[in-house]
């Protein structure tokens, strides 16, 4: 019994009474902010395959459920902004949310780019309850090393290219809508100063 003596009386003798342990105690520190992650979680497969992209991803979104005093999961709002602000290169954002997302340690609706008012993702961490009061999800529990060598070998590419397609698509729309005379968001202020 770490930390548990047996208390001795006024002639030195010990009795069966213990002694509670007098050093700091294992809990966090009086008034700071801090987010509990088990054992299991930072053993399992998926947490331990995740690149450093995702790993930073994670953090990130950890702070903002920290910043949120944990009542905000399942609607943790964190822009693309803030992830670049963290480290986290522009254009591995969304490789690494999608990593995370198939590692099953982070669920996300999906939100909307804008002009001018966009609608960031929202996310949510599995291994903690979501603010609806709903039990952690952890479908991390369910990835084994199996599924995260498929997802270096074949998925990661297979979301990658997805995404390069999708954003040719985009340039090649927004080219024929020039040539059409449809004005972007580019041309909106150019007919005003010419």
């Amino acid at each position: 019994m770490a930390g548990n003596y047996l208390k001795h009386d006024e002639k030195g003798r010990s009795t069966s009474k213990m002694l509670r342990n007098k050093g700091p105690k294992n809990k966090p520190p009086e008034g700071g902010k801090w987010i509990w992650e088990t054992c299991g979680l930072l053993e399992s497969a998926a947490y331990r395959a995740l690149s450093i992209n995702a790993r930073k991803v994670l953090d990130r979104i950890k702070i903002e459920h920290i910043n949120n005093a944990g009542l905000e999961n399942g609607a943790l709002k964190v822009t693309h902004r803030q992830f670049e602000e963290y480290g986290v290169g522009k254009n591995r954002i969304a490789d690494a949310i999608d990593e995370l997302v198939f590692m099953g340690l982070i669920a996300v609706r999906r939100g909307r780019a804008g002009v001018g008012t966009g609608h960031p993702n929202e996310f949510r961490l599995t291994w903690i309850g979501d603010k609806d009061g709903g039990y952690a999800t952890n479908e991390w529990k369910g990835k084994t090393s199996v599924d995260v060598r498929r997802w270096t070998e074949q998925a990661r590419d297979d979301k990658k290219s997805k995404r390069q397609a999708d954003n040719e698509n985009k340039k090649r729309k927004k080219t024929q809508s020039s040539k059409l005379g449809c004005p972007t968001p580019q041309s909106w202020g150019e007919s005003e100063v010419a």
